[in-house]
């Protein structure tokens, strides 16, 4: 396979969906959307657990696991599995699946397709969990990122239109669509969280469409206004990451394009003021995974690993960072030669989701882990899937 530039990849895929500009319709508005052959809903149906892999049961966990696998109809069937020892639950079937993102409050799901069209025709649609109705957002759009509001009352998301990017903001009580920026400019505008307090949207400017940043941007929700909050002139800005209603984001800059090595920085929002974390020739500055945030807001879970300096053997370190003291702990090391070992979500404020601690190379392997290294438990082989998010 093809390998992606060593920055892009350690930085910013899994984080970014990158698009070049394309002319592309303005969201309609709820009511005058069409039916949505594409996605299929029926009674939920459990599926067994497969081949040899036990039941989940951790009771110290109250959150469950959305995932996606292949259906053999065709498209993705998304599933929700929960740590009650339950075997998984069938949510809804989705043509070409590009994004799941869980509402905070647990009500909905915010779903992100493709139509067969291609690009200028994804399809934003909510599933509510609690009978599994299907409520439409938006169509024939290119939609880059999502965001829900702490409250699980609104989503923001950014979408290419009329050869600019536009940030749109969807009232869920009201079902109206609201446009908050509008950017003709050179590179796209996209979303990384709602911040402070839900009052305002953490924005983040990509380098003339590329996979990295050079500005960071607070957009308020009302009135509708934008202010730049840090510039970086040398475009090396790659991870901009904040908890969802946080005062402060996390910044990672590079040294070059070609070096892999990170500079991360903690960024008060209100203030403005940079307090460095972790230096470039520190051991944990080659940064491979995008950051997660614990529950109170007060750490990240990310990814080390000295194969994106060194090559494709090496080891993945997952280790837990203390945003506010900048202290770095390990929580485990995986001989690395296939997939990236990496955290994906917090499940309390002691116990990580995390794949392919076993050092598995082929598909997605779930696993839990406390963040000081015990209690690791395999939960589901994912067969050629994918986790999406998770749900309270």
């Amino acid at each position: 396979m093809k390998q992606l530039p060593i920055l892009g990849t350690f930085l910013v895929v899994s984080i970014l969906i990158a698009c070049a500009p394309v002319a592309s319709p303005a969201p309609a508005s709820p009511s005058t959307l069409t039916p949505l052959p594409v996605i299929e809903i029926g009674t939920p149906t459990l599926i067994p657990t497969l081949g040899s892999e036990s039941a989940w049961l951790e009771p110290a966990v109250h959150k469950s696991i959305v995932f996606e696998r292949p259906s053999l109809s065709g498209g993705q069937d998304i599933y929700r599995l929960s740590p009650d020892g339950s075997p998984p639950t069938k949510l809804t079937n989705i043509y070409n699946l590009f994004q799941v993102l869980a509402s905070p409050n647990g009500k909905y799901l915010a779903i992100q397709t493709r139509l067969p069209e291609g690009v200028e025709h994804d399809v934003l649609v909510l599933l509510s969990l609690s009978d599994l109705s299907l409520n439409p957002v938006a169509e024939n759009t290119w939609i880059t990122t999502l965001a829900w509001a702490p409250s699980g009352d609104a989503l923001a998301y950014t979408q290419w239109a009329n050869n600019g990017v536009q940030v749109i903001l969807y009232d869920l009580t009201s079902q109206k669509l609201q446009t908050l920026l509008e950017w003709g400019g050179s590179g796209p505008w996209e979303i990384t969280a709602w911040v402070l307090g839900g009052e305002k949207l953490l924005l983040q400017h990509l380098a003339g469409g590329g996979l990295l940043s050079d500005q960071v941007a607070l957009l308020s929700i009302q009135p509708s206004e934008m202010q730049i909050i840090y510039t970086d002139s040398t475009k090396l800005t790659g991870i901009v990451s904040a908890a969802t209603g946080g005062q402060v984001a996390l910044v990672t800059q590079a040294v070059s394009t070609t070096n892999p090595r990170v500079k991360l920085q903690r960024l008060d929002l209100i203030s403005g003021s940079f307090t460095p974390l972790i230096e470039r020739g520190d051991a944990n500055a080659l940064v491979a995974s995008v950051l997660d945030w614990s529950p109170d807001g007060k750490r990240v879970a990310f990814t080390v690993s000295d194969r994106i300096e060194k090559g494709t053997s090496g080891v993945d370190k997952i280790v837990v960072l203390d945003v506010g003291s900048g202290e770095v702990s390990i929580v485990t090391e995986v001989a690395g030669t296939g997939i990236l070992a990496r955290p994906l979500a917090w499940l309390s404020d002691e116990i990580l989701l995390a794949r392919n601690l076993g050092g598995e190379a082929l598909d997605e392997v779930l696993y839990t882990i406390r963040v000081d290294g015990s209690g690791m438990q395999r939960i589901l082989n994912l067969s050629g899937g994918r986790f999406l998010t998770t749900l309270p």
